[in-house]
């Protein structure tokens, strides 16, 4: 078990290291992108990762304080699981409510790596080339679709 700060320290450094990694990476557009704080141009609409203890959470959640504009943007979302299973294959979990950890009700579609941990530098590699695959995966299908979002509230 790591103290506190050095396990925030140390997942600083994953993230600085993540971020570097993708850098030159452009976007599906071809521009290039903030990958570690990926704007979605969707204010309900986020791209998240989060890394409890053991394991690896990545994916879209949609988040807004009115519930039934929440499930407009996830049902918006499920008009086109087709087109996402295509580019980020069939493993995505589709939650239509779920707790964030800050306790705020969200819908997400997230993808989950097991039995890694951003505290151990021996998993990054790991991490990293799921969080490389996932996140060029959504902002591909984030690319085709986004537009389809511009008329809800």
């Amino acid at each position: 078990m790591y103290p506190k700060g050095r396990g925030s320290q140390t997942r600083s450094r994953f993230f600085t290291v993540l971020g570097q990694y993708m850098a030159p990476v452009p976007a599906a557009g071809g521009l290039p992108v903030n990958w570690i704080n990926y704007k979605t141009g969707v204010k309900p609409v986020f791209f998240r990762i989060e890394m409890p203890e053991k394991g690896c959470e990545f994916g879209i959640e949609v988040f807004h304080h009115d519930p039934s504009i929440r499930v407009q943007y996830f049902r918006r979302l499920q008009t086109f699981h087709a087109l996402f299973t295509a580019g980020a294959g069939a493993g995505w979990t589709w939650t239509e409510q779920f707790s964030s950890v800050e306790g705020q009700i969200v819908s997400r579609i997230y993808d989950r790596i097991e039995n890694v941990s951003v505290l151990n530098e021996n998993d990054w590699p790991a991490l990293i080339a799921f969080l490389k695959q996932g996140l060029i995966a959504l902002d591909a299908f984030w690319y085709l679709v986004k537009e389809q979002f511009d008329d809800l509230p």
